[in-house]
């Protein structure tokens, strides 16, 4: 982060010297680019972190893409072999009933 010339306790602190006429404009003039240099900096700062919150929340809605992606995997996954579960015992029974039934006869 950039550093800078001021803070607030600085500039309410700030006693300008008087002369005859007033306020010494050269001092005064000279606080005030300090100030003026500060707000370019905040404005700065205050524009990448904007732009790092946009980079996040991109990201974000990137990453919420892909969960929704691997659980709909996930659960194709589950449905595919929770069917090949149910087809495997059925063909079992039936093996199992066929060899009962050929036993009896």
């Amino acid at each position: 982060m950039a550093q800078l010339n001021l803070n607030a306790q600085q500039i309410c602190d700030k006693q300008f010297n008087s002369d005859f006429k007033g306020y010494n404009p050269t001092e005064v003039d000279s606080f005030l680019d300090l100030i003026l240099e500060d707000y370019d900096t905040f404005a700065s700062v205050i524009r990448d972190l904007k732009m790092q919150i946009e980079q996040l929340k991109a990201d974000r809605t990137n990453l919420q893409a892909q969960l929704i992606e691997l659980q709909g995997q996930q659960r194709a996954v589950s449905n595919h072999s929770g069917n090949t579960n149910q087809l495997d015992v059925l063909k079992r029974i039936s093996r199992l009933e066929e060899a009962v039934y050929r036993n009896k006869q």
